[in-house]
This record gives structure tokens, sequence and C-alpha cells, in this order.
């Protein structure tokens, strides 16, 4: 079951990310609070409004490997295994300049 102030502080977020899309802070803890949502209630919608916000997140901040990670969680969970796996490996890739 998710944290029974998991629904609020998604409504709250997707406000914040309506006025900036591309919020570094906003877009990483949305797709978090989706795939919480998307695990504790076995939906599908919850994950695929989370790959929106992970997606952008690796688009804002390509050059951090955090955020091109953050996409795998939510196309494992999707079934989008090429995807993962090409996420998953830009980001050892990113990590190897490090």
């Amino acid at each position: 079951m998710a944290a029974p102030w998991l629904p609020c502080s998604v409504t709250l977020l997707a406000l914040v990310l309506g006025v900036f899309p591309i919020h570094c802070i906003g877009n990483p803890t949305s797709e978090h609070q989706m795939a919480a949502m998307a695990h504790a209630s076995g939906a599908l919608p919850p994950a695929v409004l989370g790959s929106e916000a992970a997606v952008r997140y690796a688009a804002i901040a390509p050059a951090a490997p955090h955020a091109l990670h953050m996409p795998s969680h939510i196309f494992m969970r999707l079934g989008l295994l090429q995807d993962d796996i090409r996420s998953s490996r830009e980001t050892l890739e990113k990590l190897a300049i490090f």
C-alpha cells in the first residue's frame, strides 16, 4: 500500500512540473513517486507517467549518471527491456569518465 500522502505529493509535483518542466529535482522525485504508486497498486498508468519525468530528467542532465540511470526503473517496470539496457549502458559509460 502506498503512503497516504503520496497522491497529494504527486499532484503537487505535477503542478510544479507544469510550470517548470525541466525542474532538476521535480523530475526525479516525480519518477520515484510514480514508481512507488505503480509498485503499490500494481497499475501501469503511474509507471507510464513516471517514464515521462525520468526521460525528461535524463535529457536535462545528460552529464549526470544518476539522471541517465533513472529511466531504467520505469523501463523495467513497463517491460521495455531494450530501453532499460540502453539506459544502463549509457550510465556505465558516463561513470567510466569519472
